[in-house]
């Protein structure tokens, strides 16, 4: 091929013009061309495998093979998805089942403790009921027998105490025999009869007539 310009052969002689100059770039643009192409195509390969779409340049690029393996690739990255949400799916059901076990064992024991407690208050409601029951009867049966309590004791201090006066009666009596006391009968002036008491042969005055003496 010739130049138009300086009317060299392009492929033999040196680059004389800008003619010559753009002539002998054309082999290099296609090929940058052609690689920017592949590229391209091979991006958009890439980005139907990823995504799982329909790889329509592949089909205008490549006839079947290319688009074959582009489908097995997409079905193995879906595959490979679908694994890896089934173990996310799988972590976050073993997640919620330790915590509905967790749950399930806090309820049981709740029960426990509220049925423990129930059993609690309900014995102690028993207790009360069985504290109070009849208290007005069982109160005035208690007051009975304190007061027959009492009237025991009253009766015993009374006996004691009459025993007392006769033990007292007694001694006095005997010391006044051993004494040798005497009771005589006066007739006073005015025409009384009195009783005068002698203790060896001595006379004990009345301190009643003593006291009438002294006033007199």
């Amino acid at each position: 091929m010739d130049c138009e310009i300086c009317g060299k052969e392009l492929a033999k002689a040196r680059i004389h013009c800008s003619t010559c100059a753009r002539a002998a770039l054309y082999p290099y643009r296609i090929e940058q061309a052609t690689t920017l192409l592949e590229r391209e195509t091979f991006s958009q390969h890439v980005e139907a495998v990823v995504n799982g779409t329909e790889d329509r340049a592949g089909q205008a690029v490549s006839l079947g093979e290319t688009l074959v393996d582009t489908h097995e690739s997409s079905k193995r990255v879906a595959v490979q998805r679908n694994l890896a949400a089934a173990d996310e799916i799988q972590e976050r059901m073993r997640l919620i089942t330790e915590q509905t076990e967790l749950l399930q064992r806090q309820m049981e024991e709740t029960k426990r403790e509220i049925a423990a407690r129930k059993a609690a208050i309900a014995q102690r409601r028993s207790d009360l009921e069985s504290a109070t029951y009849n208290i007005d009867k069982r109160r005035a049966k208690e007051l009975d027998m304190v007061k027959e309590v009492i009237r025991t004791v009253k009766h015993a201090d009374d006996v004691g105490q009459r025993e007392d006066i006769r033990s007292k009666v007694w001694h006095c009596k005997h010391a006044a025999d051993v004494a040798g006391l005497k009771q005589r009968r006066r007739r006073s002036r005015d025409g009384q009869t009195k009783l005068e008491y002698y203790i060896g042969g001595v006379r004990i005055h009345d301190l009643r007539d003593l006291n009438c003496t002294c006033s007199n």
